[in-house]
């Protein structure tokens, strides 16, 4: 995943001159599960990582394109994921992850200074949760769960703050419908990062 980020933002880097005026930018944050029922309540709120892009439109003030890549991955709740279980059985594995493609519009509240902003768009995202292995008196039984992957719709807001010339923090929270046959999936990533302005 690690490896996947950096060639995105080597690649980012890249097109933007091409393209015109843009921004590349990390981020890092929380992710929250919100539903369903068994979303929410099997799975912590966990960590975040991604890396993206923002393309300006020629002529189209205050609008920008924007892609990005998002990693989320939320531990078992095992107080929740134990259920019936005897104490003495021991659970371990379980958690889940979500990685997510997304392309969004970005329009802009502000021209200059401190920027509020506002995000509507989609993507594609990949769920998985890992095998979850309950073990007692020397035996292990472990279930299996099949990734599931659809397309999605992402909105959101944040705002950035200028620190340079072409340097500006900003802080950005994100609500994701993941459309998966029987059981759509909805989290809200929360994110800081950094951005740097690239291209003319």
């Amino acid at each position: 995943m690690r490896r996947f980020a950096a060639c995105f933002v080597a690649l980012s880097c890249w097109i933007l001159p091409a393209l015109g005026q843009g921004s590349v930018y990390v981020s890092g944050g929380l992710g929250f599960p919100f539903g369903p029922d068994t979303f929410k309540e099997l799975w912590n709120p966990g960590w975040g990582v991604g890396s993206g892009f923002a393309v300006a439109i020629p002529f189209v003030k205050g609008i920008e394109l924007t892609a990005s890549v998002q990693y989320n991955r939320f531990p078992l709740d095992e107080d929740a994921a134990r259920g019936n279980l005897e104490a003495e059985e021991v659970l371990s594995g379980g958690g889940a992850s979500i990685l997510g493609v997304n392309g969004a519009i970005r329009l802009h509240l502000q021209d200059a200074g401190v920027r509020p902003y506002a995000l509507l768009g989609g993507g594609y995202y990949r769920l998985r949760a890992e095998d979850l292995s309950v073990a007692s008196g020397g035996k292990r039984v472990t279930a299996r769960f099949e990734p599931n992957s659809g397309v999605g719709l992402l909105s959101g807001a944040g705002v950035l703050y200028p620190v340079g010339a072409s340097l500006e923090l900003f802080a950005e929270f994100r609500a994701v419908y993941m459309l998966d046959e029987g059981a759509d999936e909805l989290f809200f990533p929360l994110r800081v990062g950094i951005a740097l302005t690239v291209g003319h």
